[in-house]
């Protein structure tokens, strides 16, 4: 079956919609430096025109088999996918394309969670991590402007930082930072959040990585 690349010319002379073939993106993902930080959960993607996730997912996917490899029971899984989910962002302009783009990472996620859970770990899946996925790809996945670094309402786009704690491996602080802060003078290459620890937004308590998806808020900066 041939790969549909267009949604339709109005699309591509309005927006400038193209979406990017398979063996493009295979070819870009199998550079020797680009594996490199495929196979470190800790290093930062980002993607400016995210589409419906032809990058994202295919490095979700090489992701999340990392997790398992560096894992060796079904709660080290959980804790190396949030982790490995955690580090890969996206902006993508047009709304439908965005909730294609959550639904996508969203039910690639837990089809492969559940897989290896079932499959490799011989154990059930577990639904707090399923639900604190959810909420880390909401967060991440934001409908806006790349250019003009706002959403869909003209407000700031806001991303979230998932800090592990050096003195708890299992545990995570979510801080949030306007896109443009991160931007200006502090963004390089796959290093997204190299910025100081100084919050812009809102900064949530430090919680198991399986209960992000309760979103306790600590604070506003």
């Amino acid at each position: 079956m041939s790969e549909i690349l267009f949604t339709n010319i109005d699309r591509i002379k309005n927006n400038g919609e193209v979406f990017t073939p398979k063996s493009v993106v295979d070819f870009m993902l199998n550079q020797p430096e680009i594996i490199k930080k495929i196979n470190n959960l800790h290093s930062t993607f980002f993607e400016p025109s995210a589409g419906k996730g032809a990058f994202l997912l295919e490095i979700l996917k090489r992701r999340i088999k990392i997790a398992m490899s560096k894992s060796d029971n079904i709660d080290e899984f959980g804790y190396n996918s949030l982790i490995a989910l955690s580090t890969l962002y996206g902006i993508e302009y047009l709304s439908d394309n965005v909730k294609n783009l959550c639904n996508n990472m969203i039910n690639l996620f837990i089809q492969y969670y559940k897989n290896f859970s079932i499959n490799f770990y011989k154990n059930h899946p577990k639904n707090k991590v399923i639900k604190s996925a959810i909420t880390i790809i909401n967060a991440n996945m934001v409908q806006g402007d790349t250019i003009k670094k706002v959403n869909s309402k003209g407000e700031p786009i806001v991303f979230s930082e998932w800090q592990q704690m050096k003195n708890c491996p299992y545990e995570v602080q979510r801080i949030e930072y306007t896109f443009e802060y991160i931007i200006n003078g502090h963004y390089e290459q796959l290093n997204f959040f190299d910025i100081d620890n100084q919050c812009i937004g809102n900064q949530y308590n430090q919680v198991n990585w399986f209960d992000i998806y309760k979103e306790s808020i600590k604070q506003n900066c």
